[in-house]
Order: C-alpha cells, then structure tokens, then sequence
C-alpha cells in the first residue's frame, strides 16, 4: 500500500498508480479532492472520459466527488465519492480506464453532516498489493469488494452506516486491517477492537490518520497532542506518546509508506516531523 501526497496520475495506456489515497478534512481536504478531480479528469481525458464530478444518473445538481481513490495496475480506479446535492444517493464506484466503464456499486454514501459541514470527505479507499481486494469503510459500515467479480462483503462486526467513523487502515503484511475502531484480518473477519480503561479514555480527541506497523503488530492512532500506539492484535493500549505539537485535524495525522519504521507526523500549522519506532 502506498500513501501520497500526489493524486493517482494514469499511464498512456492505463493507469499505473498503485495504492491509496484519502482525502480528508473539511475545507482543505475539498481543496485538495477539487485538485485531484481535476488531475483525474484531465489524465482520462485521453480515454474519452471526462465527466468528473461523477453524475452517473443523479438528477441535475447532484454529483459525485473523489473522496478516496485507489487505482489498480491494470488501471481501474475505484472512488468513494462525497456526494453533494441530495442525499440518499450510491457513492461508491469502479472506472475502468480500459473500457471507460463505470461501475456503480449498491451502497449509498452515509451524507453524514456535523455543524452542517459534510463529513463524508473523510471516505476513503484501499487496495490490497496483488489489486485482488478493495476496502471501504462508510461511516461504520466496512465492507471489501472482489476486484475479479464486484462482489461485496461485509465485515464481521458490520454495525451499519453511521454508527462508527470513516478512519481505515491496511497494513504492509496485507493480512491486518483496522476500521471504526476495530481490528480485522484481511478478510475482515474481526480479531479484536481498540480497548482503553476509564482513565485511559479521558480527555483524548482522536483524529484522523491511523496507521498499522509493517508487520500489523502495533496500531497508531494519532489524537489532537499525542500518540496512542495499540497492541496490533488484541487491542490494549500499550504506550502514549506526548508530542511537542498538535497534529493536524484537517488531513490524516500521519503518513506512511508502508516499508519501514517511520512515520510522518503533519502538524496543525502543515509542518511536518518524523516519527520512528524500532
């Protein structure tokens, strides 16, 4: 799984851009899902397909924005989009650069909305390494889908749209995955979840950004001023780390590249730090 603070580009004869990508956050993150639109846009233009924002059958004044993208090596990308306009509309959909067919799966977007601002920017997509499994996780409602056959499947501990948050992590082994708070394997069958005592859970305000070791053995989970690093497997709070300055609660709080011990921290004030673990 790659992270990028580039958006997914399309090759001459598809799109070869591997990995994840999610855009987060209210106001920056439609700043960067606006830049990214457009880069996607004009990359398929070659391809014949430039109706980005998606509108695939939404009345006028609806449409689909990229929220979370993940492209295959074969160049089909798959969106989970921020759907503005109306509510109650499919927000999950598959672009075969190859064919310029769009696939529309039968999920709707969870239009959740806090203060009147749309949360639904935070979606986000993952791909497994081999490109043989997509990850989604809709406000609570986690689910894969079978790059071969399209099919859907729900994570064991499903609990539904809007009963959860939209934060998704895959780790580089490809077996763990985490969402909602939740700790699966890659099948999304549910080991274990995020466990604090009461002491623990006091004043601490989660943002977004986790992110699994390597190996799946430690989860990080990034709040406003420290680091809450989980025990990967069974979920019990190991270590808390207080940092020297808030992490950002615009875009994910940290960024990995999957193939070491480090992480990047993205600040409050869009300064970065290194953080690394052994």
């Amino acid at each position: 799984m790659v992270d990028t603070d580039q958006c997914p580009s399309a090759g001459a004869e598809h799109a070869a851009t591997l990995g994840y990508r999610a855009f987060s956050g209210s106001q920056q993150a439609r700043g960067l899902g606006s830049r990214c639109e457009r880069d996607v846009r004009d990359q398929l233009g070659q391809f014949g397909h430039t109706d980005f924002p998606l509108s695939p059958g939404f009345p006028q004044g609806v449409a689909a924005h990229p929220a979370g993208i993940a492209i295959s090596d074969s160049g089909v990308i798959y969106v989970a989009a921020d759907v503005e306009g109306g509510s109650g509309y499919r927000a999950f959909f598959k672009l075969d650069t190859n064919t310029n067919t769009l696939t529309t799966y039968p999920v709707d977007g969870p239009d959740e909305h806090i203060d009147g601002t749309p949360e639904d920017v935070y979606l986000r997509a993952a791909i497994s390494s081999d490109n043989t499994t997509v990850y989604f996780n809709a406000d609570g409602e986690v689910f894969s889908i079978d790059a071969a056959t399209d099919a859907i499947s729900n994570a064991s501990s499903e609990q539904g749209c809007c009963s959860g948050n939209y934060e998704m992590t895959l780790a580089a082994n490809q077996t763990s995955f985490s969402a909602t708070g939740y700790l699966y394997d890659s099948d999304l069958n549910a080991a274990a979840f995020q466990a604090m005592n009461d002491r623990e859970s006091l004043d601490v305000t989660d943002v977004y950004g986790i992110k699994l070791s390597p190996d799946g053995s430690l989860l990080y989970q990034p709040t406003t001023n420290r680091l809450d690093i989980f025990d990967g497997q069974v979920g019990n709070l190991l270590h808390r780390i207080a940092l020297p300055f808030a992490l950002s609660a615009n875009d994910d709080a940290l960024v990995s590249d999957g193939k070491d011990n480090v992480l990047i921290a993205i600040t409050a004030q869009q300064a970065t730090a290194s953080l690394s673990w052994t």
